[in-house]
């Protein structure tokens, strides 16, 4: 507490002192007395003109100004006090015055406001920081846990690659193996197929065999039938069928 008296003592020290200064230099914010007397009649005429719109375009523009010759006559008069150096100096004066003052009020401020918001603005800052870094950190933790996820996604999806490729492998092996047994199957098929027709054709060729030689031996059997029956006796043609029979039983 005593340190801040202390500090506002020396600051209104300063500031009336610095004050004085500036009214020394430059007196007041107004034409000066003397100066007003001095040019009493063309500082009122000016006073009333330049507040006149038209006044301000013919000052930025003159020979562009259309009105009557009365008026650019006292414009002209007005434009050439303003241009006087006098009132250049005067201006000058009223200019560094008020500067003197507006900087002086500023850092007044300024230090006033450094000396009691310091601390509050210190301890402020200070949160401010700790908010950013909690922020900052919950946003690290944040990103760091979102890289942990997406390495175990990444590692998932790897590890379902890996199985889909087994299932993909397996799946053609089951295939091929498949094709395998019915290329095998179709193999012992036809083997079949071709046994069944070379056993058909052989028992065909068989039965025409045997069918050929029956024909042949009851052909056979008429014709000595016949021959027998005309040179043999009884006897002997018995003898010689019973021969017959058991060369046929023989033969078949």
């Amino acid at each position: 507490m005593k340190k801040h008296r202390k500090f506002f003592l020396t600051l209104i020290t300063v500031y009336f002192t610095l004050s004085i200064v500036g009214i020394y230099l430059f007196h007041s914010p107004e034409f000066s007395h003397d100066f007003v007397s001095k040019h009493e009649s063309i500082h009122k005429l000016h006073k009333e003109v330049s507040k006149r719109p038209e006044y301000q375009k013919y000052k930025e523009r003159p020979h562009l100004y259309r009105g009557d010759k009365e008026t650019q006559e006292m414009f002209n008069q007005v434009l050439e006090y303003e241009n006087s150096p006098e009132f250049k100096a005067e201006k000058r004066r009223i200019y560094l015055y008020l500067m003197w003052f507006r900087t002086l009020n500023t850092l007044t401020l300024i230090i006033a406001s450094i000396r009691l918001g310091w601390k509050p603005l210190q301890h402020s800052l200070g949160n401010y920081q700790k908010k950013i870094l909690t922020r900052k950190n919950t946003l690290e933790e944040n990103h760091k846990k979102a890289l942990e996820e997406l390495s175990k996604a990444e590692k998932k999806q790897k590890e379902l690659e890996v199985i889909i490729q087994k299932i993909e492998e397996r799946k053609n092996q089951i295939i091929s193996e498949r094709l395998k047994q019915i290329e095998e199957q179709n193999k012992e098929a036809l083997k079949q197929i071709d046994f069944l027709l070379e056993t058909s054709k052989k028992e065909a060729e068989q039965e025409c065999i045997n069918n050929l030689r029956v024909m042949l031996i009851k052909e056979s059997i008429q014709e000595l039938e016949k021959k027998l029956y005309q040179t043999e006796t009884p006897e002997r043609l018995m003898t010689t069928i019973d021969k017959f029979n058991f060369l046929i039983e023989m033969l078949s």
